[in-house]
């Protein structure tokens, strides 16, 4: 969720919530680094306001800027956001992501890049497929997302095998998220490919593990 859909778009985000995500952005990467060159924390708050030439947060700044940021309602509001992109529309598992949005240490990271509209690196992806992972069952949402259409005893043999590669479909989801080595994720793609074909006599081939971003 980008800064702009927050603060046009959302409307259960006010504009103290807006400060709130500001004061934790300026805190943590401290204020010189804005007022050096010339900008204000109330010209941070203006949505059309770039944050593209603040240098890349470090592992310290993402942390310290995310554990402010889910003091914030900001924190919470993003789940809906990660649910449409899933296509998850059960208001208990929006809940739980709100929940972890706003107090599990392992989405700081996410709430820092996605308020500041950068790229997920493989860290976060694997942080953010936990989240998920703690909110929903990941062997029925990749069946489910893949239009996976089969008989009972077949798709209780899948959900199977997903289970028992479960570690190796986490790191295939964050790949696919982070958009980082293709390669590695061709193969780890391939490897579950081959632990699923033992659920039928035909080929797997087309099934692709969805991406969560």
């Amino acid at each position: 969720m980008q800064r702009d859909v927050i603060d046009n778009e959302d409307p259960t985000v006010e504009s103290a919530d807006i400060r709130c995500a500001v004061t934790a952005l300026v805190r943590g990467y401290g204020v010189h680094a804005f007022t050096d060159n010339g900008l204000t924390p109330d010209g941070v708050r203006r949505a059309d306001t770039s944050l593209d030439d603040r240098p890349a947060p470090t592992d310290a700044q993402l942390e310290s800027i995310g554990a402010g940021l889910q003091r914030c309602a900001i924190a919470a509001a993003m789940a809906p956001a990660l649910a449409e992109g899933l296509q998850i529309s059960d208001h208990g598992t929006i809940n739980c992501f709100a929940g972890r949005f706003a107090s599990d240490p392992n989405a700081r990271r996410f709430l820092v890049l996605a308020f500041m509209d950068r790229p997920v690196d493989l860290i976060t992806a694997h942080q953010m497929v936990g989240l998920v992972a703690a909110c929903v069952d990941l062997p029925s949402w990749v069946l489910q997302s893949a239009g996976v259409v089969t008989n009972a005893s077949t798709r209780a043999c899948l959900l199977d095998q997903l289970k028992d590669s479960e570690a190796l479909l986490k790191d295939l989801m964050a790949l696919k998220i982070s958009h980082t080595q293709p390669d590695l994720a061709e193969q780890d793609d391939e490897a579950l490919g081959v632990s699923i074909n033992v659920c039928r006599p035909g080929s797997h081939e087309g099934f692709t593990v969805p991406s969560s971003g």
